[in-house]
Order: structure tokens, then C-alpha cells, then sequence
């Protein structure tokens, strides 16, 4: 099946057993990546990953299928990561969906596969796999996801500090760093400015910085 953007983040969040396959194509693999994170954060913290190179299941189409049906040494909670998948990968989706079982979740990163492709066609055709298309956000997507990750590291962004964020970044929100929750953000600080940790005060003068402060401090 085919998610939209409003029902991602409960799927990875929660992954349930109905789901074996989680494919993420298109060019943005830092996208991508980070909805695999957030996939095996959903799994368990503890979980063990099994990491398998895209190239390999053409020659070994049924390894697939079998590491996600292969119980971890210790029963711990284990899902399973592609890197790299593409059209070559089909026989082994195919092979992974029509599997008698199959516990661990598989997260495929497909940054070279097109919604038009045969992978993805079967994918969404499926009822127990999902297809998520991952794409650079414009500068509008980028604004909204900077608040949403913000929020999600207890910070808040004021004012046009979202626009500001994506403008200066080319819209890459992956690459935004995350600030300690211990710095307070206001507003959008001007270059020589820095933010100071609450309940702290500085007797010496401004530190220069070459690039704007961008720090948020956990929402009041």
C-alpha cells in the first residue's frame, strides 16, 4: 500500500506485525535514512539490526525472507535494513510478501527507484508492505518540518526562525543540528549574538559568530 504524509509517522512509530515491508524510494536518501531511524526506534531501542547490501539479493533473492523470518540468538526484538535496493530486488519482495511468516520488519532504502517502477508497483499492490516516497522538501515542507523537529527535542522555533532555517540550509532539514535542550530560543539572533544557558548570565562581552544561532530551549 501507498502512505500519505499524515499516516507515516504513526505506521513507523508503531510498527505492527501486518507490516513486513517498509520501502523508502526516491532521491532523498537522507530522508530515507532518517524514516528507517525512526522505524527502529519504533521497534525497541534494544532491537538488533541486520544490515543487507541491496546488491546481494540478486543472486540470493530468498535471503530476504529468511532473515526476516530468523529468530535474534537472545529473542530479542530484531528488524532488518537494505541499503540500496532497486529493480534487481524484486524477485526477493516478491519472495518476502508471499512468505509463510515473518517477524522483522525490513526497511528498504531505494534511492534510485521511481513510483513508476515494478518494485514499487508491487509494494503498493501489497496489503503488508508500504511504500513511502521520499523527496528534498520545498521550502515551505522544510518550515514545517523544522517546527515539528524542534518540537519533537522539546525545543521551540519563534517567529520566521522556520523560514530562515530552510532558507540558509537549501531546504536539507536533515542536516539541522539538535540543540541542547538547555538553550533558550526567542527569536532569530543576529550574528554576534549568543544564546546563553537559563538561569545564566555572561559578564563578558558577545562571542562573534560567523553564522546565525539558531538554539531553542524546551517550550514553556
Amino acid at each position: 500500500m501507498k502512505l500519505r504524509p499524515e499516516q507515516v509517522a504513526a505506521k513507523l512509530d508503531r510498527p505492527g506485525p501486518d507490516i513486513r515491508l517498509y520501502l523508502f524510494h526516491g532521491p532523498d536518501t537522507a530522508g530515507a535514512m532518517a524514516l528507517a531511524a525512526r522505524l527502529a526506534k519504533g521497534v525497541g531501542d534494544g532491537a538488533e539490526r541486520v544490515d543487507i547490501d541491496g546488491a546481494m539479493l540478486k543472486g540470493r533473492p530468498g535471503l530476504l525472507a529468511d532473515e526476516a523470518a530468523s529468530l535474534s540468538l537472545f529473542g530479542d526484538a530484531r528488524h532488518i535494513r537494505v541499503s540500496g535496493m532497486g529493480e534487481e530486488s524484486v524477485e526477493a519482495v516478491t519472495l518476502l510478501l508471499a512468505a509463510e511468516r515473518a517477524g522483522n520488519p525490513v526497511a528498504a532504502i531505494a534511492p534510485g527507484v521511481k513510483g513508476t517502477s515494478k518494485l514499487v508497483k508491487l509494494v503498493t499492490a501489497s496489503l503488508n508492505a508500504v511504500a513511502v516516497a521520499c523527496y528534498v522538501p520545498d521550502a515551505a515542507q522544510a518550515a514545517k518540518l523544522a517546527v515539528t523537529m524542534a518540537r519533537d527535542h522539546g525545543l521551540r522555533l519563534l517567529g520566521d526562525v522556520p523560514d530562515r532555517l530552510a532558507a540558509v540550509t537549501g531546504a536539507t532539514a536533515r542536516c539541522w543540528p539538535a540543540r541542547s535542550k538547555s538553550w533558550r530560543c526567542s527569536s532569530m539572533r543576529r550574528p554576534n549574538d549568543r544564546a546563553m544557558p537559563m538561569g545564566k548570565r555572561s559578564t563578558r562581552s558577545a562571542h562573534r559568530s560567523p553564522t546565525p544561532n539558531w538554539a531553542g530551549s524546551s517550550a514553556r
